[in-house]
C-alpha cells in the first residue's frame, strides 16, 4: 500500500497502484490504481484529461462532481462513474470517506458512453448496493495480497460496469456467506483449515462451496488462505525477529520448506530475501 499524499487527505487513506501487462493492456479490462479515501474539506481534484475511467462509491458525506458538462452532488451510498479522458473535478462538500477504482482497456469506453447515456453522472441507488459490494471485495483483495491477479481483476471489474446496465443487478448483493467465511479466515489462518472443513462448517458441499466462494471473491479458498498467510508473514518478517522456522508456523505452515516454497512463488523471492529487501 502506499500513501496518498494529495491536499486534504487523512493520514490512514489507502492507495493502490498497478501497472497492467502489454498483454492486459492489450486484451483486458485493468486496473491502474484503486483505494479509500478519508478527506476533509480541502481535498479538491481537477484535471484537464487523463486516460482512464474512475468508479467511486461515498460511504460517508458528500462530493461535488463536475463532468462532462453536468454538475452533480453525490450522496453516500450512491456511486460516480467519470470519463477521465476528459476535464473534470471533484471535491469535498463536508468530511467525505469514498473507496474508488481507476481502470481501463477492452470496451471500456463504449460501456462508459451507455452507462451515462442511461444514468448521467450518478449510479441510481438501487443499483450501488451490488456495487459498492463488489468494490470492497476488490479492495478486499488488494488489502490481503498487495495485488490481483489481471484475469481476477479483468473479471470483477466487467461484473461491475455491466451491472450498471443490468436491471437485474438492481437488487443484487453479495452472498453474505462469503463475508462470514472471509472473516473466519482472517481469524484462523494459523490453523490447519481445509476447503473440506470450510464447506462443513458453512453447510455446504465440496463443490458448491468452491463455487460460491470463486464466483464472491475470484479465487479458490485454497488461493485466498494462501495470500492471508504470505501477507502475514510479509508483515512478521520486517516487523518482528522471529525466525523463519516461528514465522511459518505462526502462519499455518508445518514445515519451513512448504512455507518457503510458497512464499517464492507468491512474492518472487525467499523469505530471507524478502527480510533483507530494502524498498
Amino acid at each position: 500500500m502506499l500513501l496518498p499524499h494529495e491536499k486534504g487527505l487523512e493520514p490512514m487513506s489507502e492507495l493502490y497502484e498497478a501497472t497492467p501487462s502489454d498483454r492486459a493492456a492489450r486484451l483486458l479490462y485493468f486496473l491502474q490504481r484503486s483505494g479509500y479515501f478519508y478527506c476533509d474539506t480541502d481535498y479538491y481534484i481537477e484535471h484537464t484529461g487523463q486516460d482512464g475511467y474512475l468508479l467511486f462509491y461515498v460511504t460517508k458525506g458528500k462530493m461535488c462532481v463536475f463532468a462532462h458538462g453536468e454538475k452533480a452532488i453525490i450522496h453516500a451510498g450512491e456511486c460516480g462513474f467519470i470519463n477521465c479522458n476528459e476535464a473534470h473535478s471533484y471535491r469535498a462538500v463536508e468530511s467525505l470517506e469514498y473507496m474508488w477504482i481507476y481502470f481501463n482497456g477492452a470496451n471500456t469506453k463504449m460501456f462508459w458512453k451507455e452507462i451515462f447515456k442511461e444514468h448521467g453522472l450518478v449510479i441510481p441507488a438501487e443499483y450501488s448496493a451490488y456495487i459498492r459490494d463488489q468494490m470492497q471485495q476488490f479492495l478486499h483483495l488488494l488489502r490481503t495480497a498487495g495485488c490481483m491477479e489481471e484475469t481476477t481483476a479483468s473479471r470483477m471489474l466487467y461484473d461491475i460496469i455491466y451491472s450498471m446496465l443490468d436491471d437485474g443487478a438492481a437488487d443484487k448483493s453479495d452472498d453474505p456467506l462469503i463475508a462470514s467465511v472471509q472473516q473466519y479466515l482472517e481469524l484462523h489462518f494459523s490453523e490447519d483449515v481445509s476447503t473440506a472443513m470450510l464447506a462443513k462448517r458453512f453447510h455446504l458441499s465440496v463443490s458448491q462451496f468452491n463455487r460460491k466462494f470463486r464466483a464472491g471473491t475470484g479465487q479458490s479458498p485454497h488461493e485466498y488462505l494462501v495470500n492471508l498467510r504470505i501477507s502475514q508473514a510479509k508483515k512478521l518478517l520486517k516487523e518482528t525477529e522471529l525466525s523463519v522456522t516461528e514465522i511459518a508456523g505462526a502462519v499455518g505452515y508445518a514445515y519451513d520448506t512448504s512455507f518457503a516454497a510458497a512464499f517464492r512463488s507468491k512474492v518472487g523471492m525467499s523469505p530471507r530475501q524478502f527480510r533483507n529487501f530494502l524498498v
